[in-house]
Parts: structure tokens; C-alpha cells; sequence
């Protein structure tokens, strides 16, 4: 269970990004924590620790993806429950602002964030309980190359010059049926033509 002192919470506060402090005073994410608690049926004591938890994401001590872990340590209910709750939060809170609290994610035991760390993307350095040093990040997945595709020896390089002009798609499309005229047609104004079709004159 994570719980930051009063001074911890103070100074990651005053170093968190503008929208995270509009978003964490907002009507907004007190309806989404009402929400999703009048949905599973959560005590009021349990709504408190709802927000609790909410307010760690917010200010960059637990991840999004621990919420229902932290709330099922907290409040003892039912893990799925715990994952409905996070999900709601999820949905309705974090997800606008995703990016900038995986900025700003950095567990208690590391120390303030710099603001200048934040805006930079630099994740802090996570301080070793033990021997007080710096703890040895692991590896991260590096994205797959992006694959190079090479010109088939049929194509010619072009080496700039515009593509000619493409043919209307009736001349690419031919109609197989005939269309025949309309009766209308088959009559003219003039008297020379203008017997209907099956008299004799």
C-alpha cells in the first residue's frame, strides 16, 4: 500500500503540470469517483479511499495499471470490483491526460520531481532504500525496426517527375449491356416521322 506523507504530497504538487492540477480540483473527477462508486455499491468510507487512490495517480505516485491492486489493499473488496472501479477511473479521469502522468510517475521513495524533469520527459532516478544510490533501471523494449521495402526492378525510378494524368473511369469501364433510348426518343416533332410505333400510314 503506498502512502506518501503530507510533505511528499505538497512537493509533487507543486511540481506537476498545470492540466494534472485543474483535473485533480475538478467537478468532473469528483463525479467519476461518485459514479463509479454508487455503481459497485461502495460505502462512503470506501468512496473516500476511491479518491485517495485516484489523487496518488494523479499526482504521479502509482501507476494506472496498479489501481486495482491498491484499492483491493485498501478497501479488502472484491478484486473485480477493484478492477470495474479502476476501469471507470480509467476511463472517465486518466485516459485524457495518460501521457502526462506517465511523465510524472515516480514512486514516493524517489524524491521530488523537478518540473524541468517532467517537461523534458526524463523519468527520475528511483533511490535505493538500502544503499541510498540510484537503482539500476532494466532495459526497455526498443521498437521493432520499421522494414525497408525495396523498388521492384519492374518499376523505373521516376526521380521526381509527376505522375501523368489518370483516365477518366469511362474510358477504364466499358458497359457490357446496351442501354437502349428512351421511347420518347423515337418520335420526332417533324410530320415526316411522327407515326407511333405499330401504325401504318
Amino acid at each position: 500500500m503506498i502512502n506518501p506523507t503530507l510533505e511528499q504530497r505538497k512537493n509533487r504538487y507543486s511540481t506537476i503540470l498545470e492540466n494534472i492540477k485543474v483535473i485533480i480540483f475538478s467537478e468532473e473527477s469528483a463525479d467519476a469517483v461518485d459514479v463509479a462508486s454508487k455503481e459497485n455499491g461502495i460505502s462512503k468510507k470506501n468512496t473516500g479511499e476511491i479518491a485517495s487512490v485516484a489523487g496518488l495517480v494523479l499526482l504521479g505516485f502509482l501507476r494506472i495499471s496498479d489501481v486495482a491492486q491498491e484499492l483491493q489493499e485498501r478497501t479488502g473488496l472484491d478484486v473485480n470490483i477493484c478492477k470495474k472501479i479502476s476501469a471507470s477511473l480509467e476511463n472517465k479521469i486518466f485516459n485524457s491526460i495518460r501521457a502526462d502522468l506517465e511523465k510524472i510517475y515516480a514512486p514516493a521513495d524517489s524524491g521530488p520531481v523537478k518540473l524541468e524533469e517532467i517537461k523534458s520527459g526524463i523519468p527520475p532516478k528511483p533511490i535505493s532504500e538500502t544503499t541510498n544510490q540510484p537503482v539500476v533501471p532494466l532495459p526497455t523494449r526498443q521498437a521493432p525496426p520499421v522494414p525497408q521495402f525495396s523498388r521492384p526492378s519492374f518499376i523505373k525510378d521516376t526521380q521526381g517527375a509527376p505522375l501523368p494524368e489518370p483516365k477518366p473511369l469511362n474510358d477504364l469501364i466499358k458497359p457490357k449491356i446496351t442501354i437502349r433510348p428512351h421511347a420518347s426518343n423515337y418520335f420526332r416533332q417533324d410530320s415526316s416521322r411522327a407515326s407511333p410505333i405499330g401504325s401504318s400510314s
